[in-house]
C-alpha cells in the first residue's frame, strides 16, 4: 500500500489548527506558511535561550542554580516542540514576549561595540570578523581562523560570553596588525555574546 503523504500532511495541519476540515484550502496557502514560520521562530527563540542556560550550567552550575527563577527550569528544562507551545495566536505572542524578557534579564541590555577599533576608520572592529557558530570558529579580516573558543561568565556582569583567541604567531606576522590590536605581542581576542544577542548588536 502506498503511503499518502499529502493526506497525512493535511491531517497534521488540521490537527494543529492551521487548516479547517471540509474547506478547499491549499497546503501552500499564506495561512499555513505563516503558521509554520511563526511556530519555527518561537521554537528557535526558546531553544536559543535554553542553549544559553545550558552553556552557563556547564561552567557555573552553582551560580545558575541559585540565580535562575524556579519557573525557568520548567519552561526551559527540556527541548521545546510544538506540543508544548500555546495553541492560540494571542497566547503564542505573549509566550514569545515572555521568553524575550527572560533572555534580556539573563543577558542584560545589548550594548554596542565601544572598542577603539569601532571608533577608528578602517580598523578591524568585531563586525569585520566572520563567526561560524556551528563550527565555533571565527575568521579575521585577513582570512585567518581563530585558535580557541571558550564559553565563560563575564565576572563583572555575571552573564554568559564567549572568548575567542587567535594564534599569537599568526597575529605577529600580520601586515595589518596595527588595524587589529595595539598590543605589542599579544594576539587579537574577541568577546562575543551568545549568538542571538551578538547578532542583535547594532
Amino acid at each position: 500500500m502506498t503511503f499518502d503523504f499529502r493526506a497525512a500532511a493535511l491531517g497534521h495541519f488540521q490537527e494543529k489548527g492551521w487548516l479547517s476540515p471540509g474547506g478547499k484550502q491549499r497546503t501552500d496557502s499564506t495561512h499555513v506558511l505563516s503558521a509554520i514560520r511563526e511556530r519555527n521562530r518561537l521554537e528557535a527563540l526558546t531553544e536559543m535561550l535554553r542553549a544559553t542556560l545550558n552553556a552557563i550550567a556547564s561552567v557555573e552550575p552553582e551560580w545558575l542554580q541559585g540565580w535562575v527563577p524556579q519557573e525557568w527550569f520548567k519552561r526551559y528544562g527540556r527541548a521545546i516542540d510544538d506540543y508544548h507551545l500555546p495553541k492560540k495566536k494571542e497566547e503564542r505572542i505573549a509566550y514569545g514576549e515572555l521568553v524575550g524578557q527572560d533572555g534580556m534579564e539573563l543577558i542584560g541590555p545589548v550594548r554596542p561595540d565601544s572598542s577603539w577599533q569601532a571608533k577608528e576608520q578602517d580598523a578591524y572592529d568585531s563586525s569585520c570578523f566572520a563567526i561560524d557558530w556551528e563550527r565555533q570558529v571565527v575568521t579575521c579580516p585577513e582570512g585567518h581562523l581563530s585558535q580557541r573558543w571558550r564559553p565563560r561568565l563575564d565576572k563583572r556582569r555575571q552573564t554568559p560570553v564567549i572568548s575567542v583567541d587567535f594564534a599569537k604567531s599568526t597575529c605577529l606576522e600580520c601586515p595589518n596588525r596595527g588595524l587589529c590590536t595595539r598590543s605589542v605581542s599579544a594576539p587579537r581576542s574577541l568577546t562575543l555574546q551568545p549568538q542571538e544577542y551578538q547578532e542583535a548588536l547594532p
